[in-house]
């Protein structure tokens, strides 16, 4: 089993609903919801660095390759679609 990282103990929202009425603006200063996003394009094979909860350098250049591979406008910012494309709340 993986060592915890420390966006796992974050408090976090009682429901995925809540996600939702969130920006990608104020989604990328969450720890717990931008270690999501870190686990999830790890997962596909676009970061590769750890799931520590924040939005650096390396997540906006993974998410730019994302959103390049799925025809997007290039921005490397949490938007909508990039969080369809992980299927992220």
């Amino acid at each position: 089993m993986p060592w915890p990282e420390p966006s796992d103990f974050e408090p976090r929202y009682s429901s995925r609903f809540e996600y939702y009425l969130q920006s990608g603006e104020a989604l990328s200063t969450d720890p717990a919801y931008v270690g999501a996003v870190q686990t999830a394009l790890r997962r596909r094979g676009y970061y590769g660095g750890r799931s520590d909860g924040v939005f650096s350098e390396e997540v906006r250049f993974a998410i730019e390759r994302l959103q390049k591979n799925h025809s997007q406008p290039v921005t490397g910012t949490l938007t909508v679609s990039v969080r369809r494309a992980l299927h992220l709340p």
